[in-house]
């Protein structure tokens, strides 16, 4: 996902391959009509989730139209699937139970990261500690989940001042 400021906007972009030649790409642009970097990381993925869907179609698509139009198409159909994120963001209820457990699953993986790494290899035997510890089956599971997502991408980066 290549995200990045312009103003006081984020942006998004990405480089299509609309031929079968590697060296042939086009790059398309798109403002993310938003200053959050957590608004922008959620529409970026989204749009990623979409090109990838998008490029599935190709071999269809370059049956069907011109290949001087494809770049045009594209645009257009990414500015569609922004539009309907945005909406869904705006009219989503925001499942205030669900982000409440997520925030406290994480809350609890950065405790034990402080106190107790070894409880997050996410391996069985952790996970069985962590039931013995008087955690519910799905708790422990979540943090096991946790622990194997961040095994290799680090839950904050190494350059991140989370001293405020």
């Amino acid at each position: 996902m290549a995200l990045y400021r312009r103003g006081p906007v984020f942006w998004w972009k990405s480089r299509l391959r609309l031929s079968s030649v590697p060296s042939h790409h086009t790059m398309v642009r798109i403002s993310l009509r938003t200053a959050s970097p957590q608004q922008a990381r959620s529409r970026a993925a989204e749009l990623d989730l979409a090109k990838d869907a998008m490029m599935e179609q190709m071999p269809i698509l370059q049956r069907n139209v011109k290949a001087e139009d494809m770049p045009g198409l594209y645009k257009r159909a990414f500015e569609r699937e922004l539009d309907r994120v945005i909406m869904a963001q705006f009219h989503e209820p925001g499942r205030v139970e669900d982000h409440l457990a997520f925030n406290c699953h994480y809350a609890r993986y950065f405790t034990l990261l402080a106190t107790e790494p070894r409880l997050l290899d996410g391996s069985l035997e952790s996970y069985e500690e962590l039931r013995l510890r008087g955690l519910s089956e799905g708790d422990a599971d979540a943090l096991t989940a946790l622990a194997c997502r961040h095994k290799r991408q680090l839950p904050i980066s190494r350059g991140s001042d989370i001293t405020g």
